[in-house]
């Protein structure tokens, strides 16, 4: 999805499938733009409207655009594969917007890749939520690459937490396939209300595994909080493990 600021968008397709664009009702020199990635296609429809701006003889302002897509592709795990966030950060910096806007980026990579880059952290999304829990509540970091996040998180709330517990996990490299699970300090969340913290949820396998073995090792609670939900799987799959979800947006099981 793309919303303007300062002028009205249409999109359209061909027969064929071809996409088109038409940018009317401008009321500003400056437009700002909001993308929400929802498939490939998207992209090509942010390309085209920023085209149609320039072709007005308008300026790009701010690009908002919260979720950066392939931003979980940031290194060549294996040969013959694309580095595909460099490939869609160098399409967004030709755009040449005057800042870009994201929300946690998955790793300094994406970031450091993109022009004029204003970054929001994940702490700032999530404090009313948290901040309504009872004292005591368990923060856990899924993996190595939440860590970071987990313990500014558990900074923010320091007054409130009862804890930090990290989990590990190892993946099959070819296929991303989990093949084992680890909650470390897992004493700690017998009883006790259980956060979990990450930046994406897809299908949600991660989450699963790692609430199982907190409800294996006596956790009272568990709730899932993530900056970009996908939830591809539907929530079903988290029936019985997670009993509560929130995005930004808030609530969301």
């Amino acid at each position: 999805m793309i919303r303007l600021t300062g002028a009205d968008v249409r999109f359209f397709s061909f027969p064929c499938g071809e996409r088109n664009v038409k940018v009317s009702n401008i009321t500003s020199e400056i437009i700002n733009v909001r993308f929400e990635f929802d498939g490939s296609d998207s992209i090509i429809d942010l390309l085209l409207v920023c085209d149609a701006i320039k072709r007005c003889n308008l300026s790009l302002g701010l690009l908002i655009m919260h979720y950066v897509p392939f931003s979980r592709q940031d290194r060549v795990m294996t040969k013959g594969e694309s580095l595909s966030i460099k490939v869609f950060t160098d399409l967004v910096n030709n755009l040449e917007f005057s800042r870009v806007q994201i929300l946690d980026p998955h790793s300094p990579v994406t970031s450091a890749l993109i022009n004029n880059c204003i970054s929001i952290p994940q702490f700032a999304n999530f404090f009313g939520a948290l901040s309504c829990l009872e004292k005591g509540w368990i923060i856990v970091a899924p993996d190595a690459g939440a860590i970071h996040k987990s313990e500014k998180l558990a900074e923010v709330h320091s007054e409130n937490i009862g804890g930090l517990v990290h989990c590990s996990k190892v993946r099959q490299l070819a296929t991303g396939k989990i093949l084992k699970t680890i909650v470390h300090d897992y004493e700690k969340v017998l009883d006790k209300t259980c956060v979990i913290v990450d930046d994406i949820c897809d299908g949600g396998r991660t989450f699963i595994e790692i609430a199982k073995k907190l409800r294996k090792h006596g956790a009272k609670k568990i709730i899932l909080c993530v900056s970009h939900g996908f939830f591809t799987k539907g929530f079903k799959v988290f029936d019985g493990l997670i009993d509560e979800i929130y995005t930004p947006k808030g609530r969301v099981l």
